[in-house]
């Protein structure tokens, strides 16, 4: 399939600062409206400036022969809508899975999936060192992925709950499958 094509639009005129503190009209470009090649004859666009998709792009989507979207009903959107959690929730879970995006943490969850570990054997197990390590802890810590007890002088850390290495367990079985 040909890349969609790009009619571009004339520069908005905007106000910058200037470094004295004055605005100055300056030419910013305006964002390109994209349009797919099978709906370029309607000028029907698609993407984040029309927000909907039409002809082969929703007939691939939904897997129609006749490359034409069907609607699921009239009050669809707005049960699905209703039924999403809250922003603060959505909020709260992409910072959660934003934690996962680490090597060194995902290593160091890897080994605490394994046994309960102070920093001192993580850091030789994972050839890193023992600050590098408690850096990582504290995030983890911080996002109640991990928790620790007091033995003495040394602590000693844990996956906080089995939902953890659950999803632990399901993200590599994922990326495994996909290989």
């Amino acid at each position: 399939m040909k890349a969609a094509a790009v009619s571009g639009k004339t520069p908005v005129r905007r106000k910058r600062p200037v470094p004295d503190g004055r605005a100055s009209p300056v030419a910013v470009p305006a964002v390109p409206r994209v349009t797919h090649p099978a709906s370029a004859a309607t000028g029907t666009a698609t993407g984040a400036t029309a927000g909907t998709a039409t002809g082969a792009t929703a007939g691939a989507a939904t897997g129609t022969a006749t490359g034409t979207a069907a609607s699921a009903g009239p009050g669809t959107a707005t049960r699905i809508r209703d039924g999403l959690p809250g922003e603060e929730t959505l909020q709260a879970a992409a910072a959660f899975f934003k934690v996962f995006g680490d090597v060194t943490r995902l290593k160091i969850l890897q080994a605490l999936l394994r046994s309960e570990l102070c920093v001192q054997d993580l850091a030789a197990a994972l050839a890193a060192s023992p600050s590098a390590v408690s850096h990582q802890l504290k995030i983890l810590r911080l996002e109640n992925l991990v928790k620790y007890r007091r033995e003495g002088r040394t602590i000693f850390y844990s996956l906080s709950d089995h939902h953890v290495a659950s999803i632990l367990r399901q993200g590599l079985e994922h990326v495994e499958e996909k290989r």
